[in-house]
């Protein structure tokens, strides 16, 4: 249920925002956005940071500990480079950057990628 309230709201947020016009092929300043997104967002993941990430204390984390960290850490820079899709009907000059990758579905799955990177570290450090 919260999930349509979320996605009916960024589209009527989006239909507020600007013309939206469908096309096949995404424009450069769609992929352009979309690709620095990924890279940001990949390199927050690295630095242990991003937004909703949470770093757990590290105190009792060993070795095996850190590898299994290491390993989430390299799964979630993984996925989110699959995250969002640049054949959306949103130009960028228009809409905006956060718009266009709202719309993408990137902020929701970059969300969904971390949480699920929290939740191995979580396990990590339990194991």
């Amino acid at each position: 249920m919260k999930v349509f309230a979320i996605l009916t709201t960024t589209f009527a947020a989006l239909a507020a925002a600007g013309p939206i016009r469908a096309r096949q092929e995404a424009s450069p300043a769609n992929e352009a956005a979309l690709k620095k997104a990924r890279e940001d967002s990949a390199a927050a993941i690295e630095r242990g940071q991003g937004r909703g990430r949470l770093l757990l204390d590290e105190g009792g984390c060993l070795e095996a500990c850190q590898r299994c960290r290491t390993s989430a850490t390299a799964t979630a820079v993984a996925e989110v480079f699959a995250c969002g899709t640049a054949a959306v009907a949103i130009d960028v000059l228009t809409a905006g950057a956060a718009a266009f990758l709202d719309a993408a579905g990137f902020v929701f799955c970059e969300g969904a990628v971390i949480a699920k990177l929290n939740e191995k570290e979580e396990t990590c450090l339990k194991e």
